[in-house]
């Protein structure tokens, strides 16, 4: 037999077959097409126009599912609840919702509330944001009958800072179930309301704290 190149031709790709990849490359791309599309509506569905005529903000169940995940972090991270205001949901006067927590029990007087243990959740209606106040100054202790009185809140912050937990919320209110009761944990209810352009949507959430951890100058119900 005598050497030389086989004679085996390199085969390249049939009419069909580049009709076949051609097909299911407009499947995948008109797949993504799609997905493009509904991504885009998602975004104008929950977008607050600005006077620019863009767009400031990403869709509203993002940006609910967000805010609550952090203030369920808060929430069930405290030892008890203090005074609170409820707030308006869908009303930017007023009185805005804001909760006094007692987070931990690590401070000079332990088994007693501290200044320097306690946080406050608050909602700003001015910038849409939810805020979260963290104490700042010497550590002292702080009566139980204080901790519980809103009108408390606003001493608090005089020394306070504050970070923000979750922004482009227009409404915000807060109810605390059995706050200090022997046979059931404290329950934080919380709504968030969302207004883009006549489309509305209220979020939902509820957090059981770690009561009974209490201070010692507070009687259970």
């Amino acid at each position: 037999m005598k050497g030389g190149p086989s004679n085996l031709r390199r085969r390249g790709f049939t009419f069909v077959e580049l009709s076949i990849g051609i097909v299911v490359t407009s499947l995948v791309l008109a797949a993504l097409a799609a997905f493009s599309l509904a991504t885009a509506e998602a975004w104008n569905g929950g977008a607050n126009t600005v006077t620019s005529g863009g767009k400031s903000i990403a869709s509203v169940p993002i940006i609910g599912t967000l805010a609550c995940t952090r203030l369920d972090k808060e929430f069930s991270a405290s030892l008890l609840t203090g005074g609170y205001y409820s707030g308006t949901l869908t009303s930017a006067s007023g009185q805005q919702a804001s909760i006094l927590l007692w987070k931990n029990d690590d401070g000079p007087t332990v088994g007693s509330i501290d200044t320097g243990e306690c946080y406050l959740i608050e909602y700003d209606a001015t910038d849409k944001t939810i805020y979260k106040w963290s104490p700042g100054g010497a550590s002292s202790f702080l009566a139980y009958t204080s901790f519980n009185d809103p009108t408390w809140i606003a001493t608090f912050k005089s020394t306070a800072t504050k970070a923000p937990v979750a922004k482009n919320i227009d409404g915000m209110q807060i109810y605390v179930q059995t706050p200090a009761s022997s046979t059931q944990l404290p329950l934080v209810e919380y709504r968030l309301y969302f207004n883009r352009g006549g489309w509305s949507q209220t979020r939902y959430g509820a957090v059981c704290l770690r009561n009974p951890s209490k201070p010692s100058d507070l009687t259970l119900n």
